[in-house]
């Protein structure tokens, strides 16, 4: 069993755009269980055990903790782990989560700051 080009679709990935896609290969059909983990490798997201065939691979991802919060930005940790029930394998990678306010937004498409305007100014 062999598993290979662990990545992940968008680097850095901003919550803000959606979901992102988890890309891998496997040399033989196998169970394969995936956890994303943030930089002190707590665990943030496992995809439970479930069976893929041979060949490329992906799995879709929300970019939602297991608590249901959207992930923050930071680096972080992808691994995936493969068994055939004889053999294991593995694979991780790592990924940026990118900073919605970037460009002064707050992600929801609100420019950063309280919306007041300041005193002596005009709109």
């Amino acid at each position: 069993l062999v598993m290979q080009g662990l990545a992940v679709s968008l680097d850095p990935y901003d919550p803000a755009d959606g979901g992102l896609t988890i890309y891998f290969g496997l040399s033989k059909a196998a169970k394969v269980t995936v956890i994303i983990y943030d930089k002190h490798l707590n665990t943030e997201k496992t995809f439970a055990e479930a069976d893929f065939a041979a060949g490329a691979c992906s799995l879709s991802w929300d970019g939602m903790t297991d608590k249901g919060h959207k992930i923050i930005p930071g680096t972080y940790t992808v691994t995936a782990i493969a068994t055939d029930g004889t053999k294991i394998a593995s694979q991780t990678a790592q990924f940026k989560v990118a900073n919605s306010n970037q460009g002064g937004g707050n992600g929801n498409g609100v420019p950063a700051g309280n919306g007041k305007t300041p005193k002596g100014k005009s709109k």
